[in-house]
C-alpha cells in the first residue's frame, strides 16, 4: 500500500527561480510527507507532479495556462528543467518516497511545436534529460 498524493505544492515566491532556490522550496513539504508517510507507516507515490514551460512554474504548479497568461507569460524550458530536477535531487532517496507519475507526456507534440510549447509536456524539451538521467539510471541510483 502507498499513499497517493497528487504533488503540485508551490515551491517559490519568484519567477524563473534557480535549483537551489526551488530545492529550498522543498524543505518544508519534505518534512511534512516524511512526517505524514510515519504516522500512516505507508511510503507515498505522487499520483501525479509536473510543471509547465513558464518562468513562473514553481509558484503555482498547479494552474494551466489560460489565454490571458500566454499573453503575459514568460516561456522557460529552464524553469521547467531546475524544477525536474529539484523534484529528484530533493526526493528520491528519501525513504519514503516510493516515486512519481509525470503529468503530462504529450504524444502528439512536434519538435517545432515544442519550442514555443507553455505545457506540462517536457517531450523535446531540456527537462526530457533529467528525467532519463533519474529514470534511465534507477538501479545505480536508487539503492
Amino acid at each position: 500500500d502507498y499513499i497517493g498524493i497528487q504533488a503540485y505544492f508551490p515551491l517559490t515566491e519568484h519567477k524563473n527561480p534557480g535549483l537551489e532556490a526551488i530545492k529550498k522550496g522543498w524543505i518544508k513539504h519534505k518534512k511534512q510527507l516524511n512526517a505524514f508517510s510515519k504516522a500512516h507507516d505507508k511510503p507515498i507515490l505522487f499520483t501525479e507532479i509536473g510543471y509547465r514551460s513558464d518562468a513562473r512554474t514553481t509558484i503555482k504548479p498547479w494552474e494551466w495556462n489560460s489565454i490571458g497568461n500566454l499573453l503575459t507569460n514568460q516561456r522557460s524550458t529552464k524553469a521547467q528543467q531546475y524544477a525536474y530536477e529539484a523534484l529528484f535531487e530533493s526526493l528520491w532517496y528519501e525513504p519514503w518516497f516510493a516515486g512519481c507519475f509525470l503529468w503530462q507526456w504529450d504524444t502528439r507534440t512536434s519538435k517545432e511545436q515544442a519550442i514555443e510549447s507553455f505545457d506540462f509536456s517536457p517531450k523535446y524539451k531540456p527537462a526530457q534529460n533529467i528525467m532519463a538521467k533519474w529514470y534511465g539510471n534507477y538501479n545505480s541510483l536508487h539503492k
